[in-house]
């Protein structure tokens, strides 16, 4: 006999914001996101309904490398595990492009986004009912449950954003890694 009990239950969570004002860094990452994304494969196929380079395509770039020390003091203000990039990926988002409604629950540890141009739909987290207004060089932590999402617009100029998820570093990770 199989016995289920359902219960909800609540935990905090969060959506923070800052700024990364090294302008030469957002500038490579940028171009590097738009010239992964001419042959892309996988353009249109994933929750991004627009432009995008793969999920694992630029977590070894040493441009991320540095922009993830720039913000590391902010994320200590979140986080305090260690953590990694796993999953680190850029969207070109055109007219109409858009992000279906979805989480990053699988993720350990926090999520993020980085704007790399302005004046977009923003990012809609629904359950905190609030969008995040686009800004160049905003990142934006949050949470790996929360939904998420990138609404249809009619822009009239290209969207580009870098999404990473950061996973919890275990000193046993690397017993493997031996043998």
């Amino acid at each position: 006999m199989q016995h289920t009990i359902n219960k909800v239950i609540k935990r905090d969570s969060y959506i923070s914001t800052c700024f990364v004002r090294n302008k030469d860094l957002l500038e490579k990452i940028k171009h590097k996101i738009i010239e992964k994304t001419k042959d892309s494969s996988l353009n249109y196929k994933t929750n991004v309904k627009a432009k995008f380079t793969g999920f694992h395509s630029l977590a070894g770039e040493p441009e991320i490398f540095e922009f993830m020390k720039e913000i590391k003091p902010f994320i200590d203000n979140i986080y305090n595990q260690v953590a990694m990039v796993k999953d680190c990926w850029g969207n070109v988002y055109n007219n109409d492009d858009h992000a279906i409604l979805h989480h990053h629950k699988d993720c350990t540890g926090f999520c993020g986004i980085l704007y790399l141009t302005e004046g977009g739909p923003g990012t809609y987290f629904k359950d905190f009912d609030t969008t995040i207004k686009e800004e160049y060089g905003k990142v934006v932590l949050f949470d790996p449950i929360l939904l998420h999402q990138v609404v249809s617009s009619n822009l009239q100029k290209t969207r580009i954003t870098m999404a990473f998820n950061c996973y919890e570093y275990k000193p046993w990770d690397n017993l493997y890694l031996n043998q």
